[in-house]
C-alpha cells in the first residue's frame, strides 16, 4: 500500500468536515443577524425589556436550527464512515509487514471507540458549549447593561464568523475536533495493533506543513525505539525542541498536548493538529545506527 495515501487523509477527511462547516457558519450568522436586527433600541442603545429577553431565547433555537441541519448531519455521518476507512489502510500496512496478520476484535473496538469519542465532541452539547452558550451570554449582558446594538453585532460577528485572522467559534471547534480526534483514532489504531504484536521499533512518518513544529521536523522519517519515543512523552530526548514549561514542570516542546506522558504520546504524537503517525515497523528496515544508538543506551538488547 502506498503509506502517504494514509497520511495525506489525516489532513483531507477532516479538510471535507471543516468545508462543510463553511456553509453552515454563514447560514447560522444569516439567522442569527436577522434576529439581533429585530431587538428594540432606543438611540441605538439595547432596551431592557421582555421582548428583548424573549429574544434570546429565539437566537439559540435559530441557531440550533442552522447547525443542527440534514447538511450537517450528512456530513458528520460521511466523517464518521471514514474511521473504519482508515483503519482497512492501517490493516493493509500491518497485513504488509506481519506475516497472516488478522483484524481481531480488540482492534475494531478501538476504532470504534475512538470514532465514538470524536462524535461526542461534535454533538449538539459540545456545540452548545463552544457557540451558543457565548452567544447568549453576549447579548444577555448587552441587553441587561444597555449595550450598545452596534458592539453587540460586532461582537456575535466575532463569535460566529471570527476575522481575517482568527476563526469563528464554531469553525474553531469544528477544526481542532476533526483534525485532533481524527489522527488520534488513527494513531490509537496502530498503537492497539503495534502493542498485540509486541513491536519495539517505530518510524516517526507523515507529512510536513509549512506551520509544522519543531519537534515533529526533527523526527519526521527518523526510526526510533519504544523506549526512545516513551522518553519523549516525558520530555526526555528531544532536543533542540525542548521548551521549558512552568505548568507541567519539565520539558516539552512548542505545540505538544499539555496531557502528553510517556503512555499517552502514542497517541497525541507532536501535539495539537499533529498529522504524523508512530508506525510500527519490522526491524529489518531500522538503520543499523539507530539499533546501535539504542544498544548503546540500554534500551535494546540483541538476541544471543
Amino acid at each position: 500500500m502506498d503509506l502517504q495515501d494514509k497520511i495525506d487523509r489525516l489532513k483531507s477527511v477532516p479538510d471535507d468536515l471543516v468545508s462543510a462547516m463553511g456553509k453552515v457558519e454563514n447560514d447560522a450568522m444569516r439567522k442569527v443577524l436577522g434576529l439581533i436586527e429585530s431587538l428594540e433600541t432606543e438611540s441605538g442603545v439595547i432596551l431592557n425589556n421582555s421582548f428583548n429577553l424573549s429574544l434570546i431565547s429565539a437566537i439559540e433555537q435559530e441557531l440550533k436550527s442552522a447547525i443542527f441541519s440534514n447538511s450537517y448531519y450528512k456530513s458528520l455521518s460521511n466523517f464518521s464512515t471514514e474511521f473504519e476507512v482508515q483503519a482497512s489502510l492501517n490493516n493493509a500496512y500491518f497485513a504488509s509487514i506481519i506475516d497472516d496478520f488478522v483484524v481481531l476484535k480488540d482492534f475494531t473496538t478501538v476504532m470504534e471507540a475512538s470514532r465514538n469519542s470524536a462524535l461526542s465532541l461534535l454533538s449538539e452539547d459540545a456545540f452548545s458549549q463552544a457557540l451558543i452558550k457565548p452567544i447568549q451570554d453576549s447579548l444577555l449582558s448587552s441587553v441587561i447593561g444597555g449595550g450598545s446594538i452596534t458592539d453587540t453585532l460586532k461582537s456575535i460577528r466575532q463569535i460566529v464568523i471570527g476575522s481575517n485572522d482568527v476563526d469563528g467559534r464554531l469553525i474553531s471547534h469544528v477544526k481542532r475536533v476533526a483534525y485532533d480526534a481524527f489522527a488520534i483514532a488513527d494513531r490509537q489504531y496502530t498503537q492497539a495493533v503495534g502493542n498485540h504484536h509486541k513491536f519495539e521499533w517505530f518510524q516517526w512518518f507523515g507529512g510536513k506543513v509549512s506551520d509544522s513544529r519543531c519537534f515533529c521536523i526533527e523526527h519526521h522519517g527518523k526510526y526510533f525505539h519504544r523506549k526512545e519515543i516513551e522518553g519523549f512523552g516525558e520530555g526526555l530526548g528531544i532536543g533542540n525542541c525542548s521548551v521549558y514549561s512552568s505548568k507541567l514542570l519539565r520539558n516539552g516542546w512548542q505545540g505538544m498536548n499539555e496531557n502528553t506522558t510517556k503512555i499517552t504520546i502514542w497517541s497525541y504524537a507532536g501535539g495539537y493538529f499533529c498529522k504524523h503517525s508512530i508506525l510500527p515497523v519490522s526491524q529489518f528496515v531500522v538503520p543499523k545506527e539507530v539499533i546501535q544508538r539504542n544498544i548503546d543506551s540500554g534500551n535494546y538488547q540483541e538476541a544471543a
